[in-house]
């Protein structure tokens, strides 16, 4: 065998190694104000969103996931969750905001959840959309991928979100 064919080989070893994930969900945690796990195969960013207080993407696989939060104000949960669907729907043209009656609390919290489809550019995007309230903060827990990817990561995305867990 030539070497040229060799380090061919070795190379290509190290490229299908480095696309190995984690199984599951890893717990991460925001400075003693939340838990939440992620999966393995999304990584820290601070590139989303710059209020973002926890973000982790794989632009590869179009998978995204950022909590925002906001001193608590003299909103109720559900007007709070209006005006946070209704605002990301603003970012997109040919939006559907679809309300998850079956949800109204996650770990304990009351919390209520949202499906959000638009378009952005040219590409149909699929988001899924938490409003948690604490004690000092409601919350926005925000995932999102590509519409035809929904099938694939829908579930991680709800999996991930569900994980919230306050410590305030």
């Amino acid at each position: 065998m030539s070497l040229k064919y060799l380090m061919m080989l070795a190379l290509a070893a190290v490229t299908i190694a480095g696309c190995s994930y984690p199984e599951g969900l890893q717990e991460k945690e925001v400075a003693g104000r939340f838990k939440m796990s992620v999966v393995g195969y999304v990584s820290e960013t601070d590139e989303l969103h710059p209020k973002g207080i926890f973000q982790y993407q794989n632009e590869f696989r179009t998978v995204y996931l950022l909590v925002l939060d906001t001193p608590r104000i003299d909103l109720s949960l559900a007007e709070y969750g209006k005006f946070a669907s209704e605002k990301i729907a603003t970012v997109l043209t040919d939006s559907l905001i679809t309300p998850i009656d079956s949800i109204t609390s996650i770990n304990g919290a009351p919390a209520l959840e949202y499906e959000l489809e638009g378009n952005i550019t040219n590409e149909r995007v699929w988001y899924r959309l938490a409003v948690v309230e604490g004690k000092q903060h409601y919350y926005q827990i925000l995932g999102w991928t590509i519409l035809q990817r929904k099938d694939k990561y829908g579930q991680d995305i709800a999996d991930m979100i569900r994980s919230f867990k306050l410590a305030e």
